[in-house]
């Protein structure tokens, strides 16, 4: 199963990021865009919590769905994730819950990509959370190469689902984001520019 090799780049400034990228010749693919996702249990299958479905609006006309599998969430090698692409958000939603999978949560976030050759580097904002960048590749030498070069201290990066994050962020210390049903933007009334 294909490994999910991304880094996890904590409270960055997007409008210095966006700078930082387009002068290191990254193109913006994706612009800051909403996107909206529904994450499933796979409890009828098998009761392990590190596995989950994932339908996902991208906001830009596409939706995908995937099943990923967190071995281990500190290790940037600890991600499993098989990822396709649909026509309908809706369909693929009713598709998981028909087969009896528990509907865990619904979530959005604000994401923006930039390509360069085989690295991808998103800007993320989700409810309650600072900004943050995801640099990913198809090996960890590629990762911490662009992490190098767009000036990220790759040695304080963190790795697995934006849980981690959430665990990590003194207003979420002690609260797993997991057991929060509907984590948008309206519900901690933020503002996003």
């Amino acid at each position: 199963m294909p490994i999910e090799i991304e880094a996890k780049i904590l409270n960055i400034n997007v409008a210095a990021c966006r700078t930082m990228l387009a002068a290191q010749g990254y193109t913006c693919t994706r612009p800051w865009s909403l996107m909206r996702r529904y994450t499933y249990f796979l409890t009828e299958l098998n009761p392990n919590p590190a596995k989950w479905a994932r339908v996902r609006d991208n906001g830009d006309d596409t939706v995908t769905m995937a099943f990923k599998h967190e071995h281990d969430g500190t290790d940037i090698h600890g991600t499993e994730e098989i990822e396709i692409n649909v026509d309908s958000f809706e369909n693929a939603a009713t598709l998981l819950q028909k087969l009896g999978f528990e509907d865990r949560a619904h979530q959005e976030n604000f994401r923006e990509t930039w390509i360069k050759g085989d690295r991808e580097v998103t800007l993320n904002e989700w409810p309650g959370l600072p900004p943050f960048a995801e640099v990913e590749g198809h090996s960890e030498d590629v990762v911490k190469a662009a992490c190098n070069e767009l000036g990220f201290d790759y040695a304080q990066a963190l790795f697995g689902g934006v849980g981690r994050i959430y665990e990590a962020h003194p207003d979420w210390a002690g609260n797993k984001v997991s057991a929060v049903r509907e984590l948008t933007f309206a519900e901690y009334q933020k503002e996003v520019a």
